[in-house]
């Protein structure tokens, strides 16, 4: 299970996957204990000293600016980074078990996020706090503060069952597509055609994911969408192994 793109460097995807924690990998790098709870002012502090500048509100912020600094460019295999913080990640349910991190995972391969997933949270009161915090940051100016949306707010009051989500990067799927296309055009016959399926496939899917709004983002139809693309997507590389 060893993936060579661009021709050049090799990565090998068999055995178990590393997992990681955010928090407890940025504290082992930065050589400090740094917890949801440490203060805004501490993380300035390691952020001065290392030339970071991070002018945002938000503790989660700021931790995440840390890992990207002292953590994400060690990550060479594919690692599964878990433990994010609660304030950056307001559709997605707090931890059961670990108080200010939520139940989420990025998938990291070669430095770059290739896939995430999460609980979904569902409880209308706890979702309608969260969006009030992110309006009150759109206000002041942040792009990727989310708006009050009621509508998804009423549904989620009528009742809705413990749920997931996954999602594979778009464009990062429409390279890993193109490079294994490319690797396969110097093999066999079979192993290109497979290839090609998987773009062909896929990519149906990859237009239609750009063009959605956001009621239909949340429709049945489109969370059933990627997950349909992603189980064809693996099938379809296994076969080029």
């Amino acid at each position: 299970q060893v993936v060579s793109l661009d021709g050049s460097e090799q990565n090998d995807l068999s055995g178990e996957w590393a997992r990681v924690s955010m928090f407890e990998s940025l504290s082992a790098a930065a050589g400090q204990e740094i917890t949801p709870t440490t203060p805004i002012a501490d993380l300035k502090k390691i952020a001065d000293k290392v030339d970071i500048e991070i002018d945002h509100p938000l503790h989660g912020k700021y931790v995440e600016e840390l890992w990207e600094h002292f953590v994400k460019p060690s990550l060479k295999g594919p690692t599964f980074v878990v433990d994010f913080p609660v304030d950056t990640s307001p559709l997605t349910r707090d931890h059961r078990d670990k108080p200010g991190v939520v139940e989420k995972w990025d998938l990291y391969i070669r430095g770059y996020e290739q896939a995430t997933g999460y609980s979904e949270l569902v409880d209308p009161v706890i979702q309608r706090e969260r969006f009030v915090a992110q309006a009150a940051l759109a206000k002041t100016g942040d792009p990727e503060a989310m708006k009050l949306d009621e509508e998804f707010l009423k549904a989620l009051e009528f009742g809705m069952p413990p749920s997931g989500g996954r999602a594979v990067k778009r464009n990062q799927l429409k390279r890993r597509c193109s490079h294994a296309l490319a690797s396969a055009s110097h093999a066999s016959t079979a192993r290109s055609a497979a290839a090609s399926t998987c773009i062909l496939s896929c990519t149906p899917w990859l237009h239609r994911l750009s063009t959605l709004s956001a009621s239909e983002r949340r429709s049945q139809a489109s969370h059933k969408m990627p997950l349909r693309c992603t189980s064809l997507m693996v099938k379809r590389f296994q076969s080029l192994a």
